[in-house]
């Protein structure tokens, strides 16, 4: 006898519905039981088998296949479909088992040899009157589908069966659940079994960034990775991970040229600036690899006074810091202001912000400064976007060319996520205002 549980929680929750795809147990279940027909009904065999398909109650039976019939018991596994009415879509093993033992017991069933093969993911929302008992090793109790056996505890389950030539089978498998945010709501869930080696970033939605893994649905609070890693760790049976994703319009390079007239009355730029939009400010780090030489996005800008003039002061932090806008104070009086909404077609986010230095990157006429931005998320991984940003500085002169350092090409490589470790667990600090003079961000 082969046994199907068809309830709803063997199918993957989208919507207000249950559907059969890759990750659904249903998909997993018609596959080993598939595997079991084409291993026992042999031409050679004597062996035959019949199908119980079962939910709220028994929802479909058949007859005893044997080799001739493989294919059309085949084809029934197949036709097995989530139920129209979710509300037949309970667990009610015992009904099950009842009517398999029926089936063995009925006239068909001409064997010696008469076994049961259960195929579920447990947790029985309805029964059927069926006599069991059930006696554990250690003090309280356990429930075995939710994974609450941990190393050490030990459980026996003992059923009566109708007469020696039944026997029942059961299959227990630990699972955990990943969620998908994205922008602040989820957008779908899988179920995956406990196994060693799990990588999280590789169940990122395409499309998208990985943000970080979380044990809460706001995503604030970094997963328990079981002494493990986001990229390899064991999963808790039971437990729900939360994937921050990302959309792709964030992480991408931008740069902002400062200029004036030089003491010859030459067109210069005096200040260049990488740019990088960001979603939010759970990171532990974020900035530039510039040159091939990463440099973290730390510099803070303040404005004080010196008789008549305004200075600009810039210091370092001790991590990276974002803003919420960068504003520069033009010669005329004026001044200009850019936010996340100059850079991306996106209303929520803010931007990370790193002056390079003159005497080491741009010094001369013809120099060029390749730059890629990336974060390293609160539980240690690294991310890029995979956009390549490079930029030429002309030196002085009279044409408006010479106002910026320009782009020259944007290339697409390979996106980098790769473990590194976090330095920080908390959100970054966010500031209001980086102070900076020149031209629109190009």
């Amino acid at each position: 006898m082969l046994v199907i549980d068809n309830s709803n929680s063997m199918y993957t929750e989208k919507g207000n519905g249950y559907t059969e795809d890759a990750n659904s147990r249903m998909t997993k279940t018609k596959i080993a039981a598939k595997a079991f027909v084409n291993a026992l009904l042999t031409e050679d065999s004597a062996t035959r088998i019949a199908l119980v398909v079962y939910g709220t109650d028994v929802r479909s039976f058949t007859g005893f296949y044997d080799a001739d019939g493989k294919n059309e018991l085949i084809g029934k596994i197949n036709a097995i479909t989530v139920e129209a009415d979710s509300d037949n879509g309970g667990t009610n093993q015992q009904a099950g088992i009842h009517k398999a033992q029926e089936l063995l017991d009925s006239a068909d069933s001409t064997g010696r040899n008469k076994s049961m093969v259960i195929l579920s993911d447990g947790a029985a929302t309805f029964s059927h009157p069926f006599t069991a008992t059930a006696t554990y090793s250690n003090a309280g109790k356990y429930i075995l589908n939710e994974g609450s056996l941990t190393e050490g505890n030990s459980v026996e389950v003992t059923l009566t069966a109708a007469n020696s030539n039944q026997h029942v089978w059961f299959a227990y498998t630990q699972e955990f659940t990943v969620v998908h945010i994205q922008d602040g709501s989820e957008t779908g869930r899988e179920n995956y079994s406990v196994s060693a080696g799990f990588n999280m970033t590789e169940h990122v939605t395409t499309g998208y960034l990985y943000g970080g893994t979380f044990s809460n649905a706001d995503c604030t609070a970094v997963a328990d990775f079981n002494g493990g890693n986001p990229t390899d760790f064991i999963p808790k049976a039971g437990e729900t991970y939360y994937i921050w994703e990302v959309d792709k319009a964030y992480l991408v390079p931008k740069s902002l040229s400062c200029w004036e007239h030089n003491a010859e009355g030459l067109i210069d730029v005096m200040g260049f600036y990488l740019i990088a939009p960001i979603d939010r400010e759970y990171y532990s780090e974020v900035g530039f690899t510039v040159n091939g030489v990463k440099v973290t996005a730390n510099q803070i800008s303040s404005e004080y006074s010196s008789g008549s003039e305004t200075v600009t002061l810039y210091e370092k932090a001790d991590r990276a810091v974002l803003y919420r806008k960068i504003v520069i104070n033009r010669k005329d009086g004026g001044d200009d202001s850019y936010d996340i909404t100059s850079v991306t077609d996106k209303t929520k986010g803010y931007l990370a912000c790193y002056g390079v230095d003159k005497a080491g990157y741009w010094n001369e006429a013809g120099a060029e400064i390749t730059f890629i931005p990336y974060w390293v998320t609160l539980d240690g991984v690294e991310v890029t976007n995979g956009t390549v940003r490079t930029c030429k500085y002309l030196g002085a002169g009279s044409g408006s060319e010479n106002k910026l350092i320009g782009k020259i090409s944007e290339t697409e490589t390979t996106p980098v996520i790769s473990y590194e470790g976090a330095a920080y667990t908390k959100a970054m600090a966010v500031f209001s205002t980086f102070i900076a003079d020149g031209s629109p961000i190009n």
